[in-house]
């Protein structure tokens, strides 16, 4: 494989530091549809996303994070016309966080578990 190494990045307009784009972006995200038989509204980074059950997703990346230490946001928008909780990368506090992709569990506005219309996720770190 050939390395290419620059030091900017220019569009025409504006110049950009290469480690601005290797460390600043999104090293995953998703755009789910997390009701009935769920389904990818769009990606980067990942490879499949398994319905754990009622309001429990898992991505995974195709490719790892580095370690356990990358950051994480997320979204979730219902249909019905409210916003839900959204707890990350634990189905529970004594799972582990994973380097090859991030559990996220979803909750109706009275604390159950429920499906969503909408799973947002961006995972920010570095890359194995």
């Amino acid at each position: 494989m050939s390395t290419l190494t620059i030091s900017n990045l220019n569009d025409g307009t504006t110049t950009v530091p290469t480690t601005f784009v290797t460390n600043g972006s999104a090293k995953a995200w998703l755009n789910l549809n997390g009701t009935g038989t769920i389904a990818i509204r769009g990606s980067l980074n990942t490879s499949s996303v398994t319905d754990e059950g009622t309001g429990k997703y898992t991505q995974t990346y195709v490719s790892n994070m580095s370690n356990d230490d990358y950051s994480v946001s997320t979204s979730a928008g219902s249909d019905r016309g409210y916003i839900e909780t959204v707890k990350v990368n634990r189905y529970n506090q004594f799972e582990p966080i994973y380097t090859n992709g991030m559990q996220v569990v979803t909750y109706s506005s009275s604390s159950s578990y429920y499906d969503t219309h909408f799973v947002l996720l961006q995972s920010f770190g570095d890359l194995a």
